[in-house]
């Protein structure tokens, strides 16, 4: 996993404050249709599925993999808003 964007990253963060897309797209101030692109961007960088998917359509539960980058990602952002010594 290398060169992944730390603006896709945080689409992980936004996702874990919301129980669906929809809440964490008007977060993200793009429309969900963009946010889902966001995500598959995402995805194809770290090359894995971080989010289940119901008939194709990812839903807001993270995989394995998703959760485990999305509790990198937090201590990523609280190293650099520095909140951890």
């Amino acid at each position: 996993m290398e060169n992944v964007d730390w603006d896709l990253l945080k689409i992980l963060n936004i996702c874990a404050r919301h129980k669906n897309f929809l809440e964490a797209a008007l977060e993200a101030g793009v429309l969900p249709p963009a946010f889902s692109k966001q995500i598959k961007r995402l995805e194809q960088q770290v090359g894995e599925e971080l989010f289940e998917r119901i008939n194709g359509n990812a839903c807001n539960k993270f995989t394995p993999a998703g959760f485990d980058l999305l509790k990198k990602t937090l201590k990523i952002e609280k190293l650099i808003l520095g909140k951890i010594d």
